[in-house]
């Protein structure tokens, strides 16, 4: 009799076991209930995933707060001055991009690589001694024509500072040091010696100061105005002003 009452008691606790695995078996999982609205969410978007909320989202990477590195590429021209002797046109290439950081207060930096030619020409008289007559002293007289030619190439890096003042518009001021390369070809013809030409090559410093005006004729686009240019050569004899105007086009 006891073991009959065991065994049946045995019977029923294995019974109930089984019946809370079934039910625990069959139960929804807790992450796919739907939310306490009882309103399923609708599927996420197309590469995308839903994330928790106690989750904390990712900080977002250093680079992507740093300005943008497109540059920009302004070719001009002008009148080239030079300070002794000596005057042409001057081509201009001016290749720039906005530094990465930091930035002045409402004040862009921008570095550029400026890369000037020009050819200057002079004529000019040889004056000299001339005796006249024996029975007079020697006289001061034209005795001959110079005339000298250079080929001049500058190369300069260098940082500019731009102010935004309304849309579009801006002012800027700049400053470099680089390389200057002349070929210089003089000749004389002189009275009593003749004609003589010289030739040399002069490797020499710049330094590159100017100030100017932009103007944004688009998204792509820029008018620049270069009214203050001066390269102070250091070695070469062509030192100059050359105010210059062109456009300048986002790459």
């Amino acid at each position: 009799m006891i073991a009959s009452r065991h065994h049946a008691r045995a019977a029923r606790l294995g019974g109930a076991a089984l019946a809370l695995a079934a039910a625990l078996a069959a139960s929804p999982r807790a992450d796919a209930l739907p939310p306490a609205g009882g309103v399923p969410l609708p599927p996420p978007p197309s590469g995308t995933r839903r994330v928790r909320s106690d989750v904390p989202l990712q900080p977002p990477s250093p680079s992507a707060s740093l300005p943008s590195r497109e540059g920009w590429l302004a070719i001009a021209a002008g009148p080239y001055e030079a300070f002794e002797r000596g005057s042409s046109a001057a081509i201009v290439l001016d290749y720039g991009f906005a530094a990465a950081s930091p930035r002045f207060p409402r004040v862009e930096l921008e570095w550029h690589l400026v890369v000037i030619g020009t050819r200057p020409a002079d004529d000019s008289t040889i004056n000299g001694t001339v005796l006249t007559s024996p029975y007079t002293p020697p006289a001061a007289a034209a005795v001959g024509i110079a005339e000298e030619r250079a080929w001049v190439i500058e190369a300069v890096p260098s940082a500019r500072l731009r102010l935004p003042l309304a849309q579009g518009f801006a002012l800027f001021a700049e400053g470099g040091v680089g390389l200057c390369q002349t070929y210089e070809r003089r000749v004389e013809d002189q009275v009593f010696v003749g004609r003589t030409v010289k030739t040399k090559h002069v490797t020499g410093g710049v330094l590159r100061l100017g100030a100017g005006m932009s103007y944004d004729l688009g998204d792509s686009v820029r008018v620049v105005f270069h009214p203050l240019a001066l390269s102070i050569e250091l070695g070469p004899a062509w030192s100059g002003f050359a105010p210059t105007l062109g456009l300048a086009f986002r790459l």
